[in-house]
């Protein structure tokens, strides 16, 4: 992430910071190198909400998961400008 959006993120987190479990999206495989059972793997957001809007719409990574307690995986994608 830049620098500018880490100071953004950091002085707006207590205020607006939320992480959400989202529907899993179907490029996680272009970015992890195998197919994403939706079953086995989740997506998580973290970033800030619109204050008018209630939803979080400044994503600053989003994170696929496994919810497989064998089989521990995490893969994080950053915000990108």
């Amino acid at each position: 992430m830049e620098q500018a959006d880490v100071l953004l993120f950091t002085l707006q987190f207590d205020d607006r910071g939320a992480a959400e479990l989202v529907e899993t999206k179907d490029d996680w495989a272009e970015h992890v190198g195998f197919d994403v059972d939706k079953e086995v793997y989740a997506e998580v957001r973290i970033g800030l909400v619109n204050e008018e809007s209630d939803e979080l719409d400044d994503v600053f990574a989003r994170l696929l998961i496994s919810r497989d307690p064998e089989n521990k995986f995490c893969h994080i994608l950053w915000k990108r400008d």
